[in-house]
C-alpha cells in the first residue's frame, strides 16, 4: 500500500446504495425521454435495466460490499413490486430473462464502435426500454419499409450511448 492510497481509496458500495443510484439515473433517464402513457411500467423497465448496469459494473470491478447475487436479485424485486402492481411469478420471470438481454445489449454495445461506424443497433434494447416495457418478449411490429422507425431509433441509439456514458462516469465516481 502506497503512501497516498490512504487518501484515494473508497469503501466497497452496499447494494442498497446502487439502488438509489440507479433510482437517481432512472429519474435523470426519464427526465431527458419524459413517458406519457404507462408511465409505471417505462419507470420499472428503466430502473430494472439500471440496476443490472449498475450491479454489471460494481461486480466486475469487485466493489460491491456484500456482492450476492441472489440478496441483489431479491432486492431488485423489491423495488420493482414497489412500483408496478404485478404477479410474483412475472415479476421473477422478467428479472431472469432481461439481466441475460441486458448484459448481451450491454457487452455488445461496449464491444462497437458506435457511433463511428453506426454497426450496433439494440433493437430488443429499444422495445424494451421504449416500446413495450414490462412485457416479457417485447418486440415492435414495423414494416421494414417505414423510414421513419429507422429515425427513431438511430436517435435513440444515440441518446442511448451518451445516456450509457454518463451512467458509467457517475458510477465510477461513486465506486
Amino acid at each position: 500500500m502506497g503512501l497516498f492510497d490512504f487518501f484515494t481509496k473508497k469503501e466497497k458500495i452496499r447494494i442498497f446504495d446502487l439502488f438509489n443510484i440507479s433510482k437517481k439515473w432512472t429519474d435523470i433517464y426519464l427526465n431527458r425521454n419524459p413517458k406519457m402513457s404507462n408511465f409505471k411500467s417505462y419507470y420499472a423497465e428503466i430502473l430494472l435495466f439500471n440496476s443490472w448496469a449498475a450491479y454489471f459494473y460494481c461486480h466486475s470491478e469487485n466493489k460491491i460490499q456484500d456482492d450476492d447475487p441472489n440478496k441483489f436479485v431479491k432486492s431488485l424485486y423489491s423495488q420493482l413490486k414497489a412500483c408496478v402492481d404485478i404477479e410474483d411469478s412475472y415479476i421473477h420471470t422478467l428479472i431472469s430473462m432481461r439481466v441475460k438481454l441486458y448484459k448481451e445489449e450491454i457487452e455488445s454495445l461496449l464491444r462497437s464502435d458506435y457511433p463511428r461506424t453506426k454497426q450496433y443497433i439494440p433493437f430488443r434494447l429499444y422495445c424494451a426500454l421504449e416500446i413495450n416495457p414490462f412485457v416479457l418478449r417485447p418486440t415492435i411490429g414495423i414494416d421494414s419499409d417505414d423510414i421513419s422507425f429507422d429515425d427513431a431509433l438511430t436517435e435513440w441509439v444515440e441518446e442511448l450511448c451518451n445516456y450509457w456514458n454518463f451512467i458509467m462516469r457517475d458510477i465510477q465516481d461513486k465506486c
